[in-house]
């Protein structure tokens, strides 16, 4: 096993994006049953910035929601989608914590004049829950795992699921129409949820029945030589969430930029859709490229989001020229603060 994420990391032939229907059909799936059993969206960037099932193909212009522990959910005062504040005044900013460390434009003679510039905030009703393990691997194809303890899961009552033996016991096992599988168990008094991609159900439960758990994660030594250990950030204790939003241009020509404190691995979303993953590097972070046009990575606490035509290679060069400014820069004080062409954003 290595734990440098960065290391031979593969390159993989850009997917067509899934059948509408397929989109369509998942994100309801999400949606209900996450609502149902009362595990919330967590933060305004549930619209891009949290990763998973949201970013690709279960919500094509939404990110992953985030979840909530098994006794926050399915508790007596079971928690609920938080509700969003909206763009914040910019006569707020200054007073807004965080909104200066977020700050961001992109400093590139291709791009049109900046657009739009934003900030906008959003109120959970419960913290999420990290990730024990994020695994991935890139031979002989990209393949990866996300693991959670202490979660629901969100597909239970879906058609299809099927009981599967994992780690010495019956677990509960659901194939997606694009091959991601999401299953779950009860272990040592938790009830444990891994969601995989880009491999099958024997190699799934086989690398499951490898790791050793300890107090709530996965022990290092434990972790297959086959697999890589993603780095995950912890999740700020904090139930507000601002997200940091530039745009430029519009139409085919349009990119957009979005800032969050970081609370998830951008390997996740491999776990959700391998096939239609590319993992690469943005000054030296591992980022992943999704074959809807958007580049995720972490570095120095943030997360971010680059959105637009262009390919793998025009947002990755985008994202190196991303830096961070002042609130008063120029560029932000003389561009406008909505986009009519964010819908679901």
């Amino acid at each position: 096993m290595t734990t440098d994420f960065l290391t031979d990391l593969g390159a993989i032939e850009d997917a067509q994006a899934l059948p509408i229907e397929t989109i369509q059909h998942r994100a309801r799936t999400i949606r209900r049953h996450r609502r149902a059993r009362g595990v919330g969206v967590v933060g305004a960037v549930a619209a891009t910035l949290v990763l998973g099932i949201g970013a690709l193909p279960g919500h094509p212009t939404s990110g992953p929601d985030g979840f909530v522990g098994v006794a926050q959910a399915e508790g007596p005062d079971r928690c609920n989608e938080g509700g969003g504040d909206g763009a914040l005044p910019r006569d707020q900013w200054s007073r807004t914590p965080d909104a200066a460390r977020l700050a961001a434009v992109i400093s590139s003679p291709d791009l049109p004049s900046l657009r739009t510039a934003a900030l906008t905030q959003s109120t959970a009703d419960c913290a999420q829950v990290a990730p024990v393990a994020v695994l991935y691997s890139t031979a002989p194809s990209l393949r990866a795992i996300t693991i959670w303890a202490d979660v629901p899961n969100p597909y239970e009552g879906q058609e299809g699921i099927v009981d599967l033996q994992v780690r010495g016991t019956s677990g509960r096992l659901l194939t997606l129409s694009d091959g991601e599988r999401v299953l779950s168990w009860s272990e040592g008094n938790e009830r444990w949820y891994a969601e995989a991609s880009g491999l099958d159900d024997k190699q799934l439960t086989a690398t499951l029945n490898a790791l050793s758990f300890e107090r709530g994660h996965v022990a290092a030594p434990t972790v297959p030589r086959a697999w890589n250990t993603a780095e995950v950030p912890v999740p700020d204790e904090s139930l507000t969430t601002r997200t940091w939003s530039v745009t430029y241009g519009q139409g085919d020509e349009r990119i957009g930029l979005q800032v969050v404190l970081a609370s998830h691995s951008p390997v996740e979303v491999a776990s959700r859709a391998a096939s239609y993953t590319t993992l690469t590097t943005v000054n030296g972070h591992v980022a992943a490229y999704t074959s809807n046009g958007q580049l995720w990575w972490n570095a120095d606490g943030l997360g971010y989001v680059l959105n637009g035509a262009g390919g793998i290679e025009r947002l990755t060069e985008l994202a190196a020229a991303v830096e961070h400014v002042a609130l008063d820069n120029t560029q932000i004080a003389t561009a406008g603060m909505t986009d009519d062409e964010d819908t679901g954003r």
